[in-house]
């Protein structure tokens, strides 16, 4: 089983390379964490927007510390052969997957902000912002938290400044095909 966990700012197309990725390859679970905490918000009665959202996450991460990225474990299809975790926020889940899975790998997207803007107001979840400047301090809070570290430890980056969704699926193709052949080639082939 390979493990992948996607990083990046908000609208960089975490959730489009997870998607690519889950049409291509046979036997792929994807996992978000951001649906998870959603469904979490539901069942505690949270109504869905942004504000509540950060402060219920916040509250997840201040309970967990550096075993955040575990809220997706249980959630976890054993049978599979890639699961994909969409998305990694801080370098401590990064740590946590690569102690727990051997074959992890965590891939990086980027976008320019004047992108990511629009395809997160495009994409109208209750949980997004809503206004240039909540875009702003959400990047702030990210880059705080530790989303421009972890993408220091990405294994492939991914650029997403693409306009049309058919180049940036070829790109991405393109990449994660390489990268597979060349790490499940010296992922059997080690000692």
């Amino acid at each position: 089983m390979i493990v992948i966990g996607l990083c990046g700012y908000t609208g960089a197309g975490k959730s489009t390379v997870a998607e690519i990725i889950y049409s291509t390859y046979k036997s792929v679970q994807v996992l978000s964490t951001g649906d998870i905490v959603r469904n979490l918000m539901r069942k505690e009665n949270i109504e869905l927007n942004h504000i509540n959202m950060q402060m219920f996450n916040n509250l997840i991460h201040k309970k967990l510390k550096d075993n955040y990225i575990k809220i997706v474990y249980d959630f976890i299809d054993y049978d599979k052969k890639i699961i994909i975790i969409d998305s990694l926020r801080t370098p401590s889940d990064r740590a946590k997957l690569k102690s727990d899975f051997k074959n992890f790998i965590l891939i990086g997207i980027l976008s320019k902000d004047v992108l990511r803007f629009k395809r997160v107001i495009n994409r109208k979840r209750k949980t997004d912002i809503r206004s240039k400047k909540d875009f702003m301090e959400l990047k702030n809070i990210e880059l705080v938290g530790g989303v421009e570290k972890l993408i220091k430890f990405t294994d492939l980056t991914i650029e997403n400044n693409y306009i049309n969704i058919d180049d940036f699926k070829k790109n991405t193709l393109d990449k994660v095909d390489y990268y597979f052949r060349k790490y499940l080639y010296f992922a059997t082939h080690s000692k």
